[in-house]
């Protein structure tokens, strides 16, 4: 199903909503895979962004958020940990492509 502003969606509905497992390619090249949506909203999924940068977790209000998040970014480097509201936020490891990609843990603060 194509939405009004060019997104792709495939997957299910519930009483009009997106609800259960999707896909979906947005008008601006982003692709969501496996997302998981309940009652129109999306809970879970992985996000690949047209830049690269692509994202593994829990999504709240269509942002990062929640435990165990996994972001890698264009230039190689990774964070897994907590996000609120689009941003890091807590305890994460994170491998650096600086660091010759050596885990290390780190605190992030709406980051």
């Amino acid at each position: 199903m194509a939405t009004r502003n060019g997104d792709k969606y495939e997957g299910s509905f519930k009483d009009g909503k997106f609800h259960g497992r999707a896909s979906v390619k947005y008008a601006n090249g982003d692709v969501l895979y496996d997302a998981t949506y309940e009652a129109g909203v999306l809970k879970w999924g992985y996000m690949e962004h047209n830049n690269g940068i692509f994202f593994r977790g829990n999504f709240k209000k269509n942002k990062y958020h929640g435990e165990n998040g996994e972001l890698s970014l264009n230039n190689g480097d990774r964070y897994k940990g907590e996000f609120k509201d689009g941003l890091k936020h807590g305890k994460f490891s994170t491998w650096l492509t600086e660091d010759g990609k050596k885990e290390r843990k780190k605190e992030y603060r709406h980051d």
